[in-house]
């Protein structure tokens, strides 16, 4: 029997049942421990309130715990329920009887779910701030390791300028970081409770929702009632949008070390412990973890389109519309954690071929706004006017008569190099900076981590 349900209820058609219930129980198996963690803190709050006695709160507890632990474990089996919120009720009534409807009291499964929701996504995004902490960290290492190496700066996918691999995986590192700040910023909308909120609408039941939020770990509670309600679907786009960002910069990457790697190049090579082989071809090298992260992409801004296009236009209070949620956020997420794990395996283990990027960079076509700027320097030129004597000097073999390099210095790269100088170029990365900035971050993440994990596993010893 549904929990909505009573005797004299008329029994719901079977194919509207499998139609409504739809995947949801896939998908309730990540979400069921910390819907056990929100239950048992209600039920803490409801015996403080007088609802429950101290010896009953214990006997739920227990039962709670039982579950959580073979969630946990992903051991527990949701079937012939309606979703994870019955079969916790379920279990409890089979074993205390009518002790386990005690616990529904002043709460929906509306503000359960969010709740859920809510908990799922900070433990989450946690798990993902240092994830993508450590990539950025990764990314800093090779910047510092290959700051002197000197690399081709392409244009419209043309070679334009010499630069370094160090000035490369920088510039990787610090986009990640802003992407980052994203990604903090989901963290902080969906660390606000909205326990206690029941349908939107609030209880006439005393209820004190202040102690359950800071019992489950929030920084905030989430005031308005209705706003708690409002917030299904601005968590899933927030958190989906964020990493949709982060996404998109590891795709760009991906695709650039796929065609760095390949013959042609030659600039890396894939460890064996990442590429794949073919079934036909004995020769073959595939970059299949790297293709995958490019496609993951695409996922993202699927599942954040999905789940932009459900809210969009719902009015207030909860539809049966917000259940489709599930599917895009906790696949979406699940994803991309996933790809930020195998970027990092890729980067540890990618071998770089200093020899053929040194080559590269040696090719005199790359010298040519810096031999502009040396006419400037040397000749007194407008930018401009020494722009078109370069360009008109230039063919494919190299550089022809209207200069005279005997007035400019020889192309030499690694001068080059050295002559960028500014602030993040490739001759001054200003790697500290990034640093600082990744060590800061990286105490924060550790303090809010910390703060969140205590706080779930005192629940258990209250």
């Amino acid at each position: 029997m549904k929990l909505w349900q009573t005797k004299s209820s008329q029994k719901l058609d079977p194919f509207i049942e499998i139609f409504t219930v739809g995947p949801d129980l896939i998908w309730d198996k990540y979400l069921l421990p910390f819907d056990c963690l929100a239950s048992a803190a209600h039920a803490f709050m409801l015996q403080k309130q007088g609802y429950l006695k101290v010896g009953e709160f214990q006997k739920v507890k227990k039962v709670l715990h039982e579950i959580y632990s073979k969630a946990h474990a992903r051991q527990f089996e949701l079937k012939n329920v309606e979703d994870s919120h019955s079969a916790i009720e379920g279990l409890l009534t089979h074993r205390l009887g009518e002790l386990g409807g005690k616990i529904h009291l002043g709460r929906s499964r509306n503000d359960q779910s969010a709740t859920t929701i809510h908990l799922f996504a900070k433990d989450e995004l946690l798990k993902i701030r240092k994830a993508l902490l450590t990539l950025i960290e990764i990314l800093q290492s090779l910047a510092k390791k290959y700051a002197e190496t000197p690399m081709p700066g392409y244009t419209h996918t043309r070679p334009a300028m010499v630069a370094t691999l160090g000035h490369y995986f920088a510039a990787f590192a610090e986009t990640l970081s802003v992407d980052y700040v994203s990604v903090q910023a989901a963290f902080e909308a969906v660390d606000r409770c909205p326990l206690g909120s029941a349908a939107g609408y609030g209880t006439s039941v005393a209820i004190d929702r202040k102690l359950t939020a800071k019992l489950l770990g929030f920084e905030e509670l989430q005031i308005n009632t209705l706003s708690a309600q409002l917030g299904r679907g601005q968590v899933e786009t927030t958190t989906l949008g964020a990493l949709t960002n982060v996404a998109l910069t590891l795709s760009r990457l991906a695709n650039d070390l796929i065609y760095f790697s390949t013959p042609e190049f030659d600039f890396f090579e894939l460890s064996d412990v990442i590429a794949t082989g073919s079934s036909i071809m004995p020769q073959k090298k595939n970059p299949d973890p790297l293709e995958i992260i490019r496609a993951a992409a695409g996922m993202l801004v699927g599942a954040h389109t999905q789940t932009a296009t459900i809210v969009k236009g719902l009015p207030a209070g909860y539809q049966r519309d917000l259940q489709l949620l599930k599917q895009p956020f906790v696949q979406g997420v699940k994803l991309s954690k996933h790809s930020f794990q195998a970027m990092q395996i890729v980067l540890q283990n990618l071998k770089v071929n200093s020899k053929k990027l040194e080559k590269a960079a040696s090719d005199t076509h790359l010298f040519a706004a810096d031999l502009a700027n040396e006419l400037v320097l040397k000749k007194g030129l407008s930018f401009r006017e020494a722009y078109r004597k370069v360009k008109e000097s230039y063919t494919h073999a190299g550089w022809r008569g209207v200069i005279e390099f005997d007035d400019v210095p020889r192309f030499d790269p690694v001068k080059q190099i050295r002559s960028k100088k500014s602030d993040g170029m490739p001759g001054n990365l200003r790697l500290d900076v990034g640093r600082k900035w990744l060590a800061a971050q990286s105490r924060k993440m550790a303090g809010e981590t910390k703060r969140f994990e205590n706080a779930l596993e005192k629940i258990w010893q209250l």
